[in-house]
């Protein structure tokens, strides 16, 4: 047998098989075969990048596999962002514009005034001088205004003790 084919003989085992040129440009066909060229040309760059990396030999020709782990260290920002500010933006959920919605009106105004109101009690707690603190000082004894404001820190902190 020859290569060269004879009209009306039959394939020969030296002939390759092709599929139809209407098989091949159905879509489908097209679709596997671009993906299959993209593959290809992974699969190149991948061999390629490997070749082109260093590696190192030791004298022992072990490597390790353990690499050294990451270290991370935090370092907490200048700004503290913190909900309850008693901004609106602290509330956290849908808005209402011109009063198009009253239910979430009414639930950002409770939200708010419950804010405001916890931010007020905040307050009155720095302010607040405990009983005897307040009877020494009217008591006639001069103070120094940083012993009165250790004075308000004590008292601060002792009441949150005991809540």
């Amino acid at each position: 047998m020859s290569a060269d084919k004879e009209p009306g003989s039959g394939p020969t085992a030296t002939d390759e098989k092709h599929l139809s040129t209407k098989l091949q440009s159905m879509k489908f066909m097209q679709r596997s075969a671009d993906r299959a060229k993209v593959d290809a040309e992974k699969k190149l760059e991948k061999r390629l990048i490997s070749e082109s990396q260093w590696r190192s030999v030791y004298a022992d020709g072990v490597i390790s596999k353990e690499r050294p782990k990451a270290r991370v260290v935090y370092e907490p920002s200048y700004l503290q962002m913190t909900k309850d500010e008693g901004s609106s933006s602290a509330i956290i959920g849908r808005r209402s514009f011109k009063a198009f919605n009253r239910q979430t009106d009414q639930a950002n105004a409770e939200v708010e005034s419950r804010l405001r109101s916890q931010q007020a009690e905040r307050e009155e707690e720095k302010m607040a001088i405990d009983d005897l603190a307040m009877a020494k000082s009217l008591a006639g004894k001069k103070r120094d205004p940083q012993e009165v404001v250790s004075l308000r820190e004590r008292n601060v902190q002792s009441k949150r003790s005991r809540v």
